[in-house]
């Protein structure tokens, strides 16, 4: 049994859909449970929609609305036959009355809550999901359409909710395995679940990764799919490094790493997971279905390179926290932190001196407040247009020379620290946002000069 979840990008036009099918029919044999994305940018749509509508402008918010049926119905019709008569098109239908009905919710309101909000984007996964739905059928797959909200059970934090970790395993099992029995394709959407008390929650955008993981680890299956439109884990972002690799092998630590600083291949928590049981995550190229892709497991061969792969992240904003008052290190570096954790800010960088912390945390954090809550104990003082770049690899570990190579490699440029993970598989260095690009080029042509062809291709 196999997971295979297919992003949005991978679903957006007529010849899209045509791939997937293929792919799909040609793992028909793996037992395959399939999670699909909203399609494109109609997450994005809709939450332009629902803020339109929450504005007051409901004309405004209607015309998003059209346009996004606009797309469905012209896709739908193009990949499924008879799209009109469909059951598809009747639930679609449904989930278009009842966003009509939210906006003007969201209008008398005049705000759009964040469970609104998680309300209005989840339609995009439950429409993508139904027009697959018939596409499938057509095409001799035998699909079963399933609502996620049954089986992903989260806590009430919306826009970013947990999974409720047994309740979920048990409710996911009980859910799709009636439909493996009988040699069937359960088809569920991902990003998107609900609370215990039947309310729907999202995961976290891009969260449709996390779905899959989480069916994947409930059913104990022998592979996650990840199907993009990327050639997999890369050595960089190629839309800055056309010359990027695929990487062949990546470890759960180093993708753990690497989706943490930046890198867009996967969502962050899609790792754990898999991690936890044991299970290959594959990250595949739908354009491309037949060529080389990357497997993320417990380990990987060593290769000889000492740098996997290069992730960066951007914009973020420098604080450089200054006790002035005498504190034992250990009380200061307390109140620091519970400051930054009160107001939800996650440091990605993170260091000490005996009277000093620095942080590297995304920009828009709420700088004001936190300058409030430290200004009784400390000076602040804030850089912001930063970014990290991040090298990471299992090999960094044990080349006790790789800081001191990677520092004078960046000698000419200006940058604010650079900080060894704890784990010791990367290195992160902060420095100005538009540094990024060339920092970048000069550390991949140098460790990626010469590259180990059974690791990169």
């Amino acid at each position: 049994m196999i997971i295979m979840k297919f992003g949005g990008t991978s679903l957006n036009d007529s010849q899209a859909v045509a791939r997937v099918i293929r792919i799909v029919r040609d793992a028909l044999n793996k037992n395959p449970v399939l999670v699909v994305s909203a399609l494109g940018k109609t997450t994005k749509q809709l939450l332009e929609t629902a803020m339109a509508a929450a504005s007051g402008d409901r004309a405004a918010a209607v015309r998003h609305l059209d346009a996004v049926r606009q797309f469905h119905d012209a896709l739908a019709g193009q990949v499924v036959q008879g799209w009109q008569q469909t059951g598809g098109k009747v639930r679609i239908d449904g989930y278009f009355e009842d966003m009509s009905k939210l906006i003007d919710g969201l209008s008398i309101l005049g705000e759009c809550s964040p469970r609104s909000q998680d309300k209005m984007l989840s339609y995009g996964e439950l429409i993508s999901s139904s027009m697959m739905h018939e596409a499938f059928r057509q095409n001799h797959i035998p699909s079963v359409w399933l609502d996620s909200r049954k089986c992903i059970l989260t806590d009430e934090t919306y826009t970013d909710a947990s999974p409720l970790g047994d309740e979920t395993d048990e409710a996911i099992r009980k859910t799709v395995q009636p439909v493996l029995l009988k040699n069937q394709v359960p088809l569920l959407q991902g990003y998107i679940g609900s609370s215990k008390k039947g309310a729907t929650t999202t995961l976290g955008f891009e969260g449709s990764d996390f779905s899959a993981a989480l069916v994947g680890a409930a059913l104990d299956v022998s592979e996650i799919q990840i199907w993009k439109d990327v050639p997999g884990v890369m050595t960089a972002d190629p839309e800055l490094l056309p010359a990027a690799l695929t990487v062949k092998h990546v470890t759960f630590e180093e993708a753990g790493r690497l989706t943490f600083f930046g890198a867009k291949v996967l969502h962050p928590k899609s790792i754990e997971p898999a991690r936890k049981r044991n299970i290959p995550v594959r990250v595949c190229n739908s354009r491309k279905p037949d060529a080389p892709s990357s497997i993320i497991t417990g380990v990987s061969p060593a290769g000889k390179n000492t740098v996997k792969s290069i992730a960066y992240k951007k914009p973020l904003a420098l604080f450089r926290v200054q006790s002035k008052m005498v504190l034992a290190a250990n009380a200061f570096y307390t109140t620091t932190l519970e400051a930054f954790t009160r107001e939800g800010i996650l440091p990605y960088v993170f260091a000490t001196s005996e009277n000093t912390v620095i942080v590297a945390a995304a920009a828009d954090a709420k700088l004001d407040r936190i300058q409030e809550k430290c200004s009784a104990f400390a000076h602040m003082d804030v850089r912001k247009d930063r970014a990290a770049v991040t090298l990471v690899g299992e090999n960094i570990r044990a080349d006790k020379l790789f800081p001191l190579n990677v520092l004078e490699l960046l000698k000419d440029e200006s940058f604010d620290l650079a900080s060894v993970g704890v784990s010791g598989t990367s290195l992160t260095v902060v420095l100005g946002a538009d540094a990024v690009q060339r920092v970048l080029v000069k550390l991949h042509d140098a460790f990626f000069m010469e590259y180990d062809k059974n690791i990169f291709c």
